[in-house]
Formats: C-alpha cells, sequence, structure tokens
C-alpha cells in the first residue's frame, strides 16, 4: 500500500546557496536551482502564451477593420474650356472662364487658384476663381489689361488650374493645365498726358513751358495695372522738391505733404497761400501713382520700390526696326536717369516696334554678364513691355515715344 506523500511547498532557502540539499520527508533530494528552473520555465511559457493570444488579437483587428471604421476619400478634378466671352457684353459681376468637374461622394468646398498666360506664354500672372469656374468680371479685365494693354481684341490664352477641395478639414489639390480660354475685354479708356517736375528730376530745372517740355517736365506713364491711372518712377534724393501738373504751362499742380502722403490739388483760382511742393525726407526708388478720373481733385499715392524692382542698370535701349537709339533723359547732378526718349520717330506704315536693351545688375553682386533683352508690347500709344513677346504694332505717324526702366512701361506721343 503506498502512502500518499504530503505536499511540499518548493522553499529558497534565504540565504542558502544553489546546488544546496533540501530534505525532504520522503528523503529525497532536490536542489534549489533545480527547483528554481522549473518554475522560471512555467513562467515563461506562460508569459509567451500570453504575448502570443494578444498579437493574434491586434493582427485580427488590423486584418479585418471595424465596420465602423472610416472609409479612404477619394477626389477627382477635371476642368473644361468655354465659350469665347466677351467682356463689352453683360453687366454681371462675375464670368464662368472655365467648367470644373469635381468627384466626391462627401460634402466639400473648392476655390482655385489660376496661372494665365498671354498665347506666346512670354508672360502670367495670377487670377482667382470660385464655385463653378467663375471669377470676378473685373478681374478677368484686369488681367486682359494688364498682359495685352487697353485695346478691345479678342485674346487667346491657356491656364493652368488648381483646385484646392476641403472635404472634412483635408485639403485635396487637383491639377488641370493649358486649358484654352479665349476672352475679348472691354476698350480701357487711356488717361490723358499729365507731368512730373522737380529739382531732380530730368534737368533739375522748373521750366514749365513748351521749351522745358522732356527735359524737365517729363511726362507720366499709363499705368499697365489700371490705364486710367498716370504712373512715374524714379530715384528720389533727400531733399528732393517735386509737383504734377496737367499740362504745359498750367499753373495748377499736385502738391504738399511728402513721400507717406499728405498731397492736394492747387488750383490757380484758389485764394491764399499756394502750396508747397512735394519734398522727399528719405532718399530712395519710389513708384508715384496719381488719379485723374476727377481732374478737379486728382489724388497721388507715392510708394518706395524694392530691391527687385530697383536693380537693374540700363546701358543701353534701341529700337530695332528702324534702327533707332534711345537716349537717356538728362539728370540733374545727384539723380539717376531711368527715363529714356526717341525724340522724332517716324513711321512711313504700320510698323511693329520691338526694343533692345542691355542691364546689368547693382554693384553688389559683381561678377553677373550684363544682360541683353529683346522687348516687345501688346498696347498702342501706351503699355508694358514683354521680353520675347510680338512688336508694339504702331500706325503710321511721327511720334517722341519714352520708356521708363523701372516699370517697363512706355508711351508714344504723336507730334
Amino acid at each position: 500500500m503506498t502512502t500518499p506523500v504530503p505536499r511540499q511547498r518548493d522553499t529558497l532557502i534565504k540565504g542558502g546557496t544553489p546546488g544546496a540539499a533540501l530534505d525532504n520527508p520522503n528523503g529525497t533530494q532536490q536542489t534549489i536551482e533545480t527547483l528554481t528552473m522549473k518554475r522560471t520555465i512555467h513562467i515563461l511559457l506562460m508569459v509567451a502564451a500570453l504575448a502570443l493570444s494578444a498579437c493574434s488579437g491586434k493582427y485580427e483587428e488590423w486584418y479585418a477593420p471595424e465596420d465602423d471604421r472610416p472609409t479612404p476619400t477619394t477626389v477627382t478634378f477635371t476642368a473644361d474650356s468655354v465659350a469665347p466671352i466677351d467682356l463689352r457684353l453683360g453687366t454681371g459681376d462675375s464670368v464662368r472662364i472655365f467648367r470644373p468637374t469635381i468627384g466626391c461622394d462627401k460634402p466639400y468646398t473648392v476655390s482655385y487658384q489660376l496661372m494665365v498666360f498671354n498665347h506666346e506664354h512670354t508672360d502670367s500672372l495670377m487670377l482667382r476663381a470660385y464655385g463653378n469656374g467663375r471669377a470676378l468680371r473685373n478681374a478677368v479685365q484686369q488681367a486682359l489689361t494688364t498682359l495685352y494693354g487697353p485695346a478691345d481684341v479678342r485674346r487667346d490664352l491657356s491656364m493652368n488650374i488648381t483646385a484646392s477641395i476641403t472635404v472634412e478639414g483635408t485639403i485635396y489639390r487637383g491639377h488641370a493645365d493649358s486649358i484654352p480660354l479665349i476672352v475679348t475685354p472691354r476698350r480701357e479708356q487711356l488717361a490723358p498726358v499729365w507731368y512730373i517736375m522737380g529739382n531732380h528730376v530730368g534737368s533739375g530745372k522748373w521750366d514749365n513751358s513748351p521749351t522745358g517740355l522732356y527735359s524737365s517736365l517729363i511726362p507720366l506713364y499709363a499705368d499697365p495695372q489700371d490705364y486710367r491711372l498716370l504712373t512715374y518712377a524714379g530715384y528720389f534724393p533727400q531733399g528732393t522738391e517735386f509737383r504734377i501738373v496737367p499740362t504745359v504751362g498750367s499753373e495748377n499742380y499736385i502738391g504738399g505733404g511728402d513721400e507717406t502722403g499728405g498731397q492736394s490739388f492747387q488750383d490757380e483760382t484758389m485764394e491764399g497761400d499756394p502750396l508747397d511742393n512735394v519734398i522727399v525726407s528719405r532718399a530712395g526708388y519710389y513708384r508715384i501713382t496719381v488719379d485723374v478720373t476727377h481732374a478737379s481733385a486728382p489724388v497721388m499715392h507715392m510708394e518706395r520700390l524694392s530691391d527687385d524692382e530697383s536693380g537693374r542698370e540700363y546701358s543701353q535701349l534701341s529700337i530695332v526696326d528702324p534702327a533707332t537709339a534711345f537716349a537717356a533723359v538728362t539728370t540733374a547732378a545727384g539723380g539717376r536717369s531711368h527715363d529714356w526718349m526717341v525724340s522724332q520717330l517716324s513711321l512711313p506704315g504700320r510698323t511693329a516696334i520691338n526694343i533692345d536693351g542691355t542691364y546689368s545688375v547693382p554693384a553688389d553682386t559683381t561678377g553677373l554678364p550684363p544682360v541683353e533683352v529683346r522687348l516687345g508690347g501688346y498696347a498702342f500709344p501706351a503699355g508694358r513691355t514683354v521680353a520675347g513677346s510680338q512688336g508694339i504694332d504702331c500706325p503710321e505717324g511721327t511720334y517722341t515715344v519714352l520708356y521708363n526702366d523701372l516699370l517697363g512701361v512706355y508711351r508714344f506721343i504723336a507730334q
């Protein structure tokens, strides 16, 4: 008959050493080392089983996602051209310039950013559109005027369109390139010629008579962003004084204030002390813009040009055909000439005018060679030159031609 063996607890004796004998009631011996190893293996097997169980659960969850987890959003975008647009017709605030198609099964919002190119891809500008491919009518008109000038002539353009589509807080972007756009703009009314004179403008003489025309009395240019405005750019040393006059010999002028503002219109019929000239307190390159829409109350604005806008120093300009060199307008001591002139350009018939120029960068970037460029344009009698574009289409006649190399604008004045 077998006597049951009482169950013993394996006990590690405090202070004992591995291999030391432990007696049990049956007289068998076990070592502490052997008992400890058995327990360790048992624990490791349990941990491994738990780990495998946890990993299995995670893998199954990844492999078979729960039904309520959101599915990925798919968004598609394409764009088609529209029929030719005539901005001379219609009165709405906006006009459709392309037809978008957006594929999305969730609510979304969208806006568009367009890069609009002229037909020669030599010039471009940015334009925004919204909703179903519409842009503000005035924005499209201004884009056409900037690219081509004020003529109401059909223009063939192309667009690269970027659509920003927002779905549940995430922005998706789609692209459609080389979408045709054909537009006939309204004809813009060209602002009349006004003039600037001052102690560092042109010759620096305060000669408002016909003899001072083009030497001390320099015509303003049509603003290529809005041909109803006038513009001028140049270097003004500290202490420069100038005024803006409406006609040769006129006693009326815009004066007062400084480069930060404060100008008003001096009418010769006004009583009291006449206005001072505009006085520049900080030397630099400046652009002047004059709104003469209301001739009795013109408005002048002056802003400092950035380094990029004032960084060209032309050494020569010339008309290609008929071969005619521009002359830099004589500048008073302390000034810097950025106006060029051809005094008598005779065209026996309709002529496409291109301008060749050579310019260098400022002295602080020495080592770069002079740059040669051929300029053209789309507008007559005033506009903005575009590198590599077609020649300016000029009718028969005799002209004084002025060019401001800071702004890249020209003006033909019939003689």
